[in-house]
């Protein structure tokens, strides 16, 4: 395949279209939830532009074609996600967290829980979900053995569950309302597992607002709401449930398949927060380019005739040029290789853990570029800092956790380091490196394949407990690749761009209006895990150190296991 930077016709449409909506629906989003005192009000005042979202088509995009969505690539997701949170990211955060909490329903697929999805496909209203995760204490190492595992527990009673216990920095989990989200997929511990080992006793319940309202008062509650340093004006707080009851339908991940589930929601987060970093990049360097033109600390000529001042802006130009082109190499490769699961992972583990760091230095050269102006508050710089310096500490922390991920890759007995970039250095079959195959093997062009969604996939693993039939040539399972009748370029089979799109790929004049444009079919990306939200899955502890969690959150460094089909080792 020929490596080409160019978009297709359906990522220059899903870019024009995010950029139209953060020009319009989101510039302005700051002044007007800066003008509220609390972190509670700010989040609520950011509603009109999440219903906005919704009426465009862009939470529908977060669900997958196969159960009425129209969720696109991985790439189309980096794309969308980096437009709006140049602009905007506390806001957008709160949409991509919906993302996030629908990832487990894209993940298994099951069309008895269609009636769950229905609030975000029909585009009306502001449906928040919210996947209830983490937990008071951390939940880096909630899968050791001899450990007590995840506080939050759910007992069977005749035809129901019974669910109590306490969650944190679970984003839109309350609702706008705080009463409780539309749908959160809430991670817990049955209390009558079938073994000893800890993921056999993990599940996933569905829990609606509706579930919430049939319980007495109190059965969900807000303990604390968190004010925290950047993406103020989004909801992640501390909550109880307290003998909430739901109905055994609600039962999403049987007990002994949660754990599954938890850890391939977080698998394209990394990659996502990538896009994220880039964004932040973006707008650091664009605030600085524009100061450094326009300013000349009352010498004769502007700032950017210095040769420090232009040394620094071209370091942080160079660094998102670089960050993007692994974010978009990471998300393609994710979903369509080469190289086995595993090598694809790496280069997701990297996108996060590169971008995110590159991010926060990036931030403090344009800091140090401006001087003391950008301690000013009316400048951007402040606000651009307490973003990018979540980045490498949530979604798992950079060195307690994606770090240890990357080190558990490379001491693998069979780590193949450029798999991912060139394919596998030993095929299958007895064929040679090349592709040719050697000593009677069939070579790897040669082996027949077949793309399935990432929710099939999942299904079948879930089913059986071993990978789904669809495997790349060492057996391991692809990532999220899906089938929506288009070709790898986002074109239809017969050449014709899809859903009647202009040649172009853009909307008429290639704008939006107040969130208009995101509604066509096929071209808006899976944005299936994105949100302020641990991401440490432990089945054994590597160290004894302490690493902060998402948003200040204090966690665990720990391993993360891989589902049956998916070794991590």
């Amino acid at each position: 395949m020929p490596i080409d930077f160019h978009l297709s016709p359906a990522e220059e449409g899903i870019r024009n279209a995010a950029a139209a909506f953060a020009a319009g629906s989101l510039k302005d989003a700051k002044k007007t939830y800066m003008s509220y005192q609390t972190h509670t009000e700010r989040f609520q005042s950011t509603r009109p532009i999440y219903r906005q979202a919704v009426a465009g088509g862009l939470i529908k995009g977060l669900i997958l074609p196969h159960l009425g969505g129209a969720g696109g690539s991985l790439i189309e997701s980096a794309i969308l996600v980096e437009e709006m949170y140049r602009v905007e990211p506390a806001a957008s955060l709160t949409v991509f967290s919906t993302g996030l909490g629908l990832t487990p329903m894209n993940l298994t697929g099951k069309p008895e829980h269609n009636e769950f999805l229905e609030p975000f496909l029909n585009g009306k209203g502001e449906p928040l979900a919210s996947m209830v995760f983490s937990e008071p204490g951390g939940v880096a190492n909630y899968l050791e053995e001899g450990a007590p595992g995840l506080g939050t527990t759910a007992t069977l009673d005749g035809d129901e569950w019974v669910l109590n216990g306490e969650k944190i920095w679970a984003t839109n989990c309350a609702g706008w309302d705080f009463e409780g989200a539309d749908l959160q997929c809430v991670v817990c511990r049955t209390t009558t597992p079938s073994s000893d080992k800890p993921a056999d006793a993990i599940m996933i319940l569905l829990v609606t607002n509706a579930d919430i309202k049939r319980n007495a008062p109190g059965a969900f509650k807000v303990l604390r709401h968190i004010s925290t340093a950047g993406h103020t004006a989004c909801s992640g707080p501390h909550i109880k449930y307290t003998n909430i009851r739901v109905p055994a339908k609600n039962v999403l991940c049987p007990p002994g398949t949660g754990a599954a589930v938890v850890s391939d929601a977080f698998d394209c987060t990394a990659v996502l927060v990538g896009a994220m970093s880039v964004g932040i990049m973006r707008a650091a360097f664009d605030a600085a380019l524009a100061f450094a033109k326009g300013d000349n600390r009352r010498g004769k000529s502007d700032l950017l005739t210095r040769q420090a001042v232009a040394d620094l802006l071209s370091g942080i130009k160079m660094q998102t040029e670089a960050c993007r082109a692994l974010t978009w190499k990471a998300a393609h490769s994710l979903q369509n290789g080469p190289g086995d699961y595993n090598a694809r992972r790496e280069l997701a583990l990297a996108a996060k853990v590169y971008c995110s760091d590159m991010c926060t230095k990036a931030v403090t050269d344009a800091i140090n570029l401006v001087g003391i102006t950008a301690y000013d508050a009316d400048q951007p710089f402040a606000d651009l800092l307490n973003t990018a310096m979540v980045l490498p500490i949530f979604d798992g922390g950079n060195v307690g956790i994606r770090r240890r991920h990357m080190q558990e890759l490379m001491l693998s007995n069979d780590y193949d380091p450029w798999a991912s970039t060139y394919g596998p250095s030993e095929l299958p079959n007895g064929a040679a490196p090349d592709g040719k195959a050697s000593e009677g093997g069939a070579s790897d062009a040669e082996a027949p394949t077949k793309a399935v969604s990432h929710g099939e996939a999942h299904q079948d693993a879930a089913r059986n407990g071993k990978a789904p039939d669809s495997k790349t040539p060492n057996d391991e399972t692809p990532n999220g690749e899906i089938t929506n009748g288009e070709t790898p370029n986002g074109e239809t089979p017969n050449g014709k761009t899809p859903n009647g799109e202009t040649p172009n790929g853009k909307t008429p004049n290639g704008e939006i209006t107040n969130g208009e444009g995101f509604n066509e079919p096929g071209r808006i990306p899976h944005l299936s895990a994105c949100g302020p939200q641990e991401a440490a899955f432990s089945s054994q502890v590597i160290s004894d150190n302490s690493v902060l969690g998402p948003q200040g959150t204090t966690v665990q460094t720990g391993s993360m296991p891989r589902r049956p089909g998916r070794p991590l080792t």
